[in-house]
């Protein structure tokens, strides 16, 4: 039996899509309280010395920053000095707006959960400042938001588009590849790996694309094509085989767009429309890119992310060239060797003491982690002493249980040396009016319009639901 793939997890995902970050101030604390109880929340720990005027307390207002550092003397998050997250008060919010748009805009989706998401920050500064804890137990009933906060950690551990992998428990299971395979195949997908290339590219705007036909057989094959690119020095006209061709039908090119075609592999990426035509349409859902500059024959810097995995998968058959993977990227579901992995991790540390790579740890977030049995808590355990471990965060609804295969009680069906390495954070079942908030801002990104009664209907069922 091959491993058991879900879409459950996919369509959670989608469901928090507007999530972008925890919704915390520079202190620590969560943004969605009425302000003012923010500011008397902070004076109950620290005496500040310049203290902050009623007057400057006004929605769609941002405090000054030196008014903002003279609050706390207790905890706060370090940014490296870059006050655009940091902001206490609404991001410039109008006061048409309404109340829904304003607390998306104040707790960047979340809602809720606040001392979860005030122990989430601290585990989050910990990451930054490089510390040994790198693992999370989110432990509360089904339906409190364990998820949501997990893909909230993910959007404040760094502003890179870092990888995010999230699997339950119950997929480990398999009768050709082993647990352990399963778990390693999920951390390597989490470990994202950023490569900076400098490649020969043809780039520019694309004019003209006009392909010529060869009789063969009484059908008309595509022998070769001649296209067009424009950049602000220069028009050019190349020849292009008939291959490379199919790769311009696949990324849908088309005139007026900007590309770059690799000499190299003849690889083609679509970067965006050229910024000159912006104006034909009222609403246009394109992005937009000035026109290149200098000559259409340049070398560029390409940067190119991918993560551990996609090196595995890539390099079961070898290529010349172990970036070469985007060839030969299906997914497999044998078994990859310890040999090769190690081959491919030298690679790779070579090419980031070379400068070329650079390893961005993301995060694995496991669901149901109680369905985990004896052995891959013991491998989980082994595998967080590593350098390249990923940040863990694990999720349960079990309280005193069994760990599973047996009759050992523990904690949320974890074993205590495990549990003596991470920090547990309690979710609560969300109120009537937490639920209304919810409904409200799921209505407002759906697009549908609903009544009050309607609304206090559902949040009067909702509540029922979670008892």
């Amino acid at each position: 039996m091959n491993i058991i793939e879900s879409s459950r997890e996919k369509e959670r995902i989608s469901l928090h899509s507007h999530i972008s970050g925890l919704g915390l101030d520079a202190d620590g604390y969560v943004t969605d309280f009425l302000f003012e109880e923010n500011i008397k929340k902070r004076d109950m720990y620290s005496e500040p010395t310049n203290k902050i005027e009623n007057n400057d307390i006004k929605n769609g207002t941002i405090l000054d920053p030196d008014k903002v550092d003279n609050i706390c003397n207790s905890y706060k998050l370090e940014n490296n000095g870059n006050y655009e997250n940091n902001k206490i008060c609404y991001n410039n919010i109008s006061d048409d707006e309404d109340e829904v748009v304003k607390n998306f805009y104040k707790c960047k989706g979340m809602v809720g959960q606040k001392k979860a998401r005030e122990a989430a920050g601290i585990f989050i500064n910990l990451i930054k400042e490089k510390n040994i804890c790198k693992c999370l137990l989110l432990a509360g009933p089904s339906g409190s938001g364990k998820t949501a906060i997990a893909i909230a950690i993910s959007k404040e551990i760094s502003d890179e588009s870092i990888p995010f992998c999230i699997f339950n428990a119950s997929q480990v299971y398999s009768c050709e590849v082993k647990k352990t395979e399963i778990l390693t195949q999920y951390i390597r997908k989490s470990i994202g790996v950023k490569i900076k290339e400098i490649k020969e590219v043809f780039e520019g705007e694309v004019v003209q694309i006009e392909p010529f036909f060869d009789n063969t057989y009484d059908e008309q094959k595509i022998s070769y094509v001649h296209i067009t690119l424009k950049t602000l020095k220069e028009q050019k006209k190349i020849k292009i085989h008939s291959s490379i061709y199919d790769n311009l039908l696949k990324e849908k090119i088309q005139e007026k767009d900007i590309i770059y075609i690799e000499s190299h592999s003849g690889n083609v990426k679509r970067v965006g429309k050229c910024s000159l035509y912006q104006d034909m349409f009222d609403i246009e859902t394109d992005t937009f890119v000035d026109l290149p500059k200098g000559n259409v024959h340049k070398k560029k810097n390409i940067i190119q992310n991918i993560t551990l995995y996609d090196l595995d998968v890539s390099n079961v058959q070898p290529k010349d060239n172990i970036l070469d993977f985007l060839q030969n990227n299906k997914s497999k579901k044998t078994e990859i060797t310890d040999k090769l992995r190690n081959e491919i991790n030298k690679i790779v540390y070579k090419y980031v003491d070379q400068g070329i790579a650079q390893i961005i740890p993301g995060v694995l977030f496991i669901d149901e982690v109680h369905m985990l049995d004896i052995e891959c808590f013991t491998y989980l355990n082994r595998t967080l002493e590593s350098n390249l471990a990923p940040v863990v965060i694990l999720a349960t609804n079990r309280g005193i249980c069994n760990i599973k295969g047996t009759n050992i009680i523990s904690a949320h069906g974890i074993p205590v040396d495990l549990l003596d390495r991470i920090i547990i954070v309690k979710t609560m079942l969300y109120n009537k009016e937490e639920i209304l908030q919810v409904l409200k801002l799921r209505c407002k990104f759906e697009r549908i319009k609903i009544d009050s009664e309607a609304l206090d209907y559902l949040s009067d069922i909702g509540k029922i639901k979670k008892k």
